[in-house]
């Protein structure tokens, strides 16, 4: 499934898959806290020169580092 099209920020849904740029826009993250992200073991899908995040992984992530 693709996320739907709404705009509203924070929200990430599991089973959804996200373009790189939206969740950005989606959790108001600036590309330093993407790099540090993606060094911290978040997931990302590369296919056809794009990059893509499942909402389950950015949400398993998000739980990983509020029990560090």
């Amino acid at each position: 499934m693709v996320a739907p099209n709404s705009q509203v920020p924070g929200v990430v849904e599991p089973g959804c898959i996200y373009h790189v740029d939206e969740l950005l826009r989606r959790l108001r993250w600036s590309r330093h806290a993407w790099r540090t992200a993606r060094r911290n073991g978040l997931r990302v899908i590369r296919t056809a020169g794009r990059a893509y995040v499942r909402g389950d992984d950015v949400i398993a992530y998000l739980s990983n580092q509020v029990a560090e």
